[in-house]
Formats: structure tokens, C-alpha cells, sequence
């Protein structure tokens, strides 16, 4: 599949994207880090990483509202979602998209191609869980605490300040 960018409307098909390259390195560029260099940085790494990105905000999270396009690939642009002030929101939010920018900079930087393989865990996620009905017995094995990487794996920081979450289907921060 090609990598396609989402319009604010959510009309494009198959878009896999929140985001372009371009603002992904204009983003970056702005913070003083250069991911324009093709030899360093090529165009295929950045997009798959952003895809990538995309898909984990797109899986990872339950968001208020409701998709514009109920067939939209991505996870924005949504109907119904207001920030924190009470504004609505009409189209692909700047947080969230700050949020899959900085997960595909993690990406890129740490030359992985997923973000689920960094993350364990948190103290409160079940690992296991036993029942048994007859003589009651329970027995519940949670994961360990995780040490992360970058601030940004496993948390969507910018979309969670603005209150665009419902929850988290892997972390108890919502």
C-alpha cells in the first residue's frame, strides 16, 4: 500500500497516515533535529515510520467522538471531540499529531519497526489471570514495572493533556 496522508475531512481512502513527510520534518527542523537528509533519513524510512506511528495511535487508544468516516483508515479526523476549553475540534488535532510525530522520531532514532515489541507492561496490566469456580481460587500474575525508553512510547503525552482520550487499552493513566 502506498502511504497516503488523511485530509482533515477524513475523505481520503486508505490513508494510512495522520501526517506528511514534510510536516514531519518541518516539525523537527523547528526543534533544531534534521531529518531532511535522504542519505541519513531516507524518504521510505520516514514514511513507514509514520505509518507505523499512525497505526499505533489508531490501536493503542480509545478517543472521544466518532470517526467523520466510519471507513477511514485513521483515527482522525473525529466528530463530536471538543479540547479542553470546550473548542471544537473539526479536524486532525495539532496534539495528536505532535504525538505521531515524536513516536516515529523514536522510531527512526532507535531504527525499530514497531512500537509494541519496547513496551512490556504496566505495574497494574494483567499478565495472567486464573479462576476456579469449585473451592474458590484466584490467582492474578500482573507485569513487572517498565522501564521505557523515550517519555513518549506507550503514552500519547500531548493527546492526554487536551483530554482527547477515552482510554488506553494497555496503561492506567486515563
Amino acid at each position: 500500500m502506498a502511504f497516503t496522508v488523511q485530509d482533515d475531512d477524513g475523505t481520503i481512502d486508505n490513508a494510512n497516515s495522520l501526517v506528511s513527510v514534510e510536516d514531519f520534518e518541518d516539525f523537527f527542523l523547528d526543534r533544531n533535529k534534521d531529518y531532511t537528509d535522504s542519505t541519513d533519513y531516507p524518504d521510505v524510512v520516514k514514511e513507514a515510520a509514520l505509518v507505523t506511528a499512525t497505526d499505533y495511535l489508531n490501536y493503542r487508544y480509545k478517543w472521544q467522538g466518532e470517526k467523520k468516516n466510519k471507513d477511514q483508515g485513521t483515527c482522525f479526523p473525529r466528530y463530536d471531540i471538543c479540547d479542553l476549553d470546550g473548542n471544537i475540534i473539526d479536524k486532525i488535532p495539532e496534539e495528536v499529531k505532535k504525538d505521531c510525530y515524536y513516536l516515529a522520531a523514536y522510531l527512526i532514532d532507535n531504527s525499530l519497526t514497531t512500537l509494541y515489541s519496547d513496551i512490556a507492561g504496566a505495574d497494574s496490566d494483567i499478565k495472567m489471570k486464573k479462576s476456579k469456580v469449585d473451592v474458590i481460587e484466584e490467582q492474578i500474575e500482573y507485569f513487572g514495572a517498565v522501564d521505557y525508553n523515550s517519555l513518549v512510547v506507550g503514552n500519547a503525552q500531548n493527546s492526554v493533556r487536551c483530554g482527547f482520550l477515552t482510554y488506553s487499552t494497555n496503561s492506567t493513566f486515563i
